[in-house]
C-alpha cells in the first residue's frame, strides 16, 4: 500500500467534544489574573487619588494632620526639621526617617496633593505583596486575585485615604511584604536552600516598614512572636529583638526627649502619659483597663473591623499578634478618633487582619477546598457589601453624603484668592482648613497659634512667635471660641485688612507688636 492510499483519520473539531473536554482544554495565563488586579489597583489609584485631590484643593484637608506632614517635608528639603503648625521637631514628632525619601520630591515641585496620591498609590498598591502571599499560601493565582479585590473593596482603606497622606499607612505594603518574603525565607530553610534576593527582600521591607513610623516597630514584634510561636526560632528572635530595641530606643526615649515630653500622652488620660506608663497602670489596677474597654466598646470595635472580612482572620488568631499592639492602643485611648474606623490609626490593624485573613483561607482549603473557596467568595461579597454601606467610594451611598467636596464651598474662590495673595515664605497664620495650603514657608502657624496655644509643641506653656506673622488668612465661619481673638487682632492695629470677601479675611502686618498698637487680647477658653 502506498503512502498516498492511506487516509489520516479526520481531525476532531470543537463540535465533536464535550463541553467539559472544551474547558479543560482551556489554559489562560497565569498573570492574567495579577494583570486584572493591577488594572483594578490603578483604576482604584485614579479615582481615590483624583477625589482626595479634589477634597484638598476645596479646603477641605486639615492642619492635623496635612498641614503638619507637608510642612514637615518642605522642611527637611530645605534642612531643617522644625514644624511650626505642630511646635515640635520631626525627630520630636515621629521617627519617620523615611521622610527622607520623599524630601527630594520638594525640589520638583510636590506639595500636599503628591503625598495624597503617593498615599492612594500606597494603599492600592498593597494589593502586591497581598497577591503573592495569596498565591503562596494558597496556590491559586484567581483566589490571590480574590484578596486583592477584597483589599480595596475595604471601606477602611478607602476612608483613610480620604483622611489623607500618614506614614503608618504608607508603611501597609513594606509590613505586609515583611510576612511574605520571610515567609518564603522559613519555607526556603525547610527545602534546605535559602535564596539571596528572598534575604535581601526581607530586610528591605523590614526596613521600609520600621522607618516610616516608630510605632510600626511593635506590629513587627508581633510579627516576630508569631514565627516564635511557630518554633522559627532564628527568624522571629532577630526580628523581636530588632522590633523591640528599635521601639524603646526610638519610641520610648528618642521622640519625648526630642518634643521635650510625649506628644500624644494625654489622650490615654488616667492609665498615664507613656507606653511604659499605660502597661503599668493596665497592671497594677486591672478594673482601670477593664473600664475602658468597656466605655470605648473594644468588643464592637473588633466585630466592626473584622465584619468586612466575614470574620474569617478571626480563624487565624495568632497572626493576629501582628495588629494586637496597635489594636491596644486604640482601643485604650480617651479619644474616640483612634478606634474610628475613619482614620489611619487602623493601618496597622487592616495589614494584621488581611494576613490573617490569608492564612484563614489556607487553613480553610486544607480542610475542605470548596469550603475555602465558598468562603473566599463570603468575603468578597461581605467587602463589596461594606464598601457600599459604609465606604467613601463612588460605589457607596456615603459618596454624595459629605464624604467628598463634590460641589464646591460658596467660600471657595474667596479662600483660593487669599492663599494666592499670600507672598511666597512669608510668615502666616492660617485657620485649619487653610494652613495645608500655605506650609511651603518656615513660618506657618495654625491658627488661634501662636496667639493662643492650641495644640502646639508638648507643654501648655509653648508658644510661637507672633512677630513672625506677617499674614493672617482666616475664615470666620469656623473660627468659634477664637472669633473673639480675631476681633482684637483687627482693633489691635498690628495689621490691616488687604482682602475681604464674605467670610474670608487677608490681613497684612503694617505694625510690630506693642509699638503704637493696642494689646491683643487673647481669650482663655
Amino acid at each position: 500500500m502506498s503512502v498516498s492510499e492511506v487516509s489520516a483519520e479526520p481531525a476532531r473539531t470543537t463540535h465533536d467534544r464535550g463541553l467539559a473536554e472544551v474547558v479543560r482544554s482551556v489554559r489562560i495565563d497565569r498573570r492574567v489574573p495579577f494583570g486584572i488586579l493591577m488594572v483594578l489597583a490603578v483604576a482604584w489609584t485614579i479615582t481615590m487619588g483624583r477625589l482626595i485631590v479634589l477634597r484638598h484643593d476645596r479646603f477641605g484637608t486639615f492642619d492635623f494632620d496635612e498641614g503638619i506632614y507637608d510642612q514637615f517635608l518642605w522642611q527637611l528639603a530645605h534642612g531643617r526639621q522644625f514644624d511650626t503648625v505642630r511646635g515640635v521637631t520631626l525627630a520630636g514628632h515621629h521617627a519617620s526617617i523615611a521622610f527622607l525619601l520623599l524630601a527630594p520630591l520638594v525640589w520638583l515641585g510636590a506639595g500636599p496633593n503628591t503625598w495624597n496620591v503617593l498615599f492612594a498609590a500606597a494603599m492600592a498598591g498593597t494589593t502586591i505583596p497581598l497577591y503573592f502571599l495569596a498565591k503562596d499560601k494558597l496556590h491559586s493565582s484567581w483566589l490571590a486575585l480574590l484578596v486583592g479585590i477584597v483589599w480595596l473593596a475595604q471601606p477602611t482603606v478607602q476612608w483613610m485615604v480620604q483622611e489623607g497622606f500618614h506614614p503608618d499607612g504608607m508603611a501597609i505594603p513594606f509590613l505586609i511584604g515583611t510576612w511574605l518574603f520571610g515567609e518564603r525565607l522559613v519555607a526556603q530553610r525547610r527545602a534546605g536552600s535559602v535564596e539571596r534576593g528572598t534575604r535581601w527582600a526581607f530586610v528591605a521591607c523590614f526596613l521600609l516598614t520600621i522607618t516610616w513610623k516608630e510605632d510600626l516597630a511593635l506590629a513587627l514584634l508581633g510579627m516576630g512572636l508569631v514565627w516564635l510561636i511557630r518554633g522559627q526560632w532564628r527568624l522571629g528572635s532577630k526580628v523581636v529583638v530588632a522590633g523591640a530595641a528599635w521601639f524603646l530606643i526610638f519610641g520610648v526615649w528618642l521622640v519625648p526627649r526630642f518634643a521635650g515630653g510625649s506628644v500624644y500622652g494625654g489622650i490615654y488620660g488616667d492609665l498615664g502619659h507613656t507606653p511604659g506608663e499605660i502597661l503599668v497602670t493596665s497592671a497594677e489596677h486591672p478594673t482601670k483597663l477593664a473600664h475602658r474597654l468597656d466605655q470605648n466598646n473594644a468588643v464592637g470595635y473588633s466585630r466592626d473591623l473584622s465584619q468586612s472580612w466575614a470574620y474569617l482572620p478571626w480563624l487565624s488568631p495568632v497572626t493576629l499578634l501582628i495588629g494586637a499592639p496597635q489594636w491596644f492602643t486604640n482601643i485604650v485611648s480617651s479619644a474616640n478618633f483612634t478606634y474610628s474606623l475613619h482614620f489611619h490609626y487602623q493601618s496597622v490593624p487592616m495589614a494584621a487582619l488581611a494576613i490573617s485573613f490569608v492564612e484563614a483561607l489556607r487553613l480553610l482549603l486544607r480542610w475542605r477546598r470548596w469550603i475555602g473557596e465558598g468562603l473566599a467568595l463570603t468575603a468578597l461579597v461581605c467587602a463589596l457589601a461594606c464598601s457600599r454601606w459604609y465606604g467613601p467610594s463612588p460605589i457607596s451611598i456615603q459618596y454624595r453624603l459629605g464624604a467628598w467636596p463634590l460641589v464646591a464651598d460658596t467660600d471657595q474662590g474667596a479662600r483660593q484668592t487669599a492663599v494666592d495673595l499670600v507672598p511666597t515664605h512669608a510668615g502666616v497664620s492660617a485657620d485649619y482648613l487653610t494652613v495645608s495650603h500655605l506650609t511651603h514657608r518656615q513660618i506657618a502657624y495654625s491658627f488661634p497659634n501662636p496667639w493662643r496655644n492650641s495644640n502646639f509643641g508638648v507643654k501648655d506653656s509653648s508658644h510661637g512667635d507672633p512677630a513672625k506673622v506677617q499674614w493672617l488668612v482666616v475664615n470666620t465661619s469656623i473660627l468659634g471660641d477664637d472669633t473673639a481673638l480675631f476681633q482684637s487682632i483687627l482693633d489691635s492695629g498690628e495689621f490691616e485688612v488687604r482682602y475681604h470677601e464674605g467670610n474670608e479675611y487677608l490681613l497684612q502686618r503694617v505694625h510690630p507688636p506693642g509699638q503704637g498698637t493696642s494689646p491683643i487680647v487673647v481669650p482663655q477658653p
